[in-house]
């Protein structure tokens, strides 16, 4: 039923069901990562498995952009009817957002890693090269673009909703549209800025940058924590 789009009245719904969906397939993939954490496994299975993790959890990322952005033109600007808001090319958009995630993890089933303590095992801290570290510091990047577009997002909602004259029998509603609102961007800094945080020096360390031995497993085990949390996200 979720990717029934016919019965889809609204954009936001079109969101919320993708979101769902990439929530529900990162779950999935949870026992096989376990399962692959300190067992030997063919490579390219332990690629795909690592790749559809990332792929989903991006996906749950962006999604939550496109609802924030969703709800801060129809809570800012109500009055206009922005593309964004018809079903039609929300469809379009979560569309594009599979497809370019798809494609962009394409690229690390290519990658020659350099070898390292950790070769045999799936999901162990690994070298990476030069154009792979740039890569994953690229989209990190883009990770706290999309946060500073959040806080934007936010804040002028914020300022919209305290602008808003209501009457009394309408505060109970004006505090829940608020704290459905909040909700996204709470769970993307709880779940996703830390890793996204810890992510920088972990690569740095995965390209030798860093080279204390000691260091690097501090980063590993703080980036396989980190990376607990930014899972979290689906049981929230």
């Amino acid at each position: 039923f979720t990717l029934n789009y016919k019965s889809t009245k609204t954009s936001i719904i079109v969101y919320m069901r993708n979101l769902a969906i990439a929530d529900f397939l990162l779950v999935l993939c949870l026992p096989l990562r376990i399962y692959y954490q300190n067992h030997p496994g063919p490579f390219l299975l332990c690629q795909t498995v690592g790749a559809f993790f990332y792929i989903n959890m991006y996906a749950s990322i962006l999604f939550l952009g496109l609802i924030s952005l969703d709800r801060f033109l129809k809570i800012t600007k109500p009055v206009q009817l922005y593309q964004i808001h018809k079903v039609s090319c929300s469809v379009i958009a979560t569309r594009a957002v599979w497809l370019f995630l798809i494609l962009g993890m394409l690229p690390f089933f290519f990658e020659k890693r350099k070898p390292g303590l950790c070769e045999g095992k799936c999901f162990h801290f690994k070298s990476k090269t030069a154009v792979s570290g740039t890569l994953n510091l690229l989209v990190v990047g883009m990770f706290f673009l999309l946060l500073l577009l959040f806080f934007s997002f936010y804040s002028k909602i914020a300022m919209k909703l305290k602008s808003m004259s209501i009457g009394k029998t309408q505060q109970s509603r004006k505090t829940a549209v608020i704290m459905k609102t909040f909700v996204v961007l709470a769970i993307f800094i709880l779940c996703f800025l830390p890793y996204h945080i810890v992510r920088i020096p972990y690569v740095l360390s995965q390209l030798d940058i860093i080279q204390e031995q000691s260091y690097k497993q501090t980063l590993h085990i703080a980036n396989e924590l980190v990376l607990c949390l930014s899972a979290l996200n689906s049981c929230l």
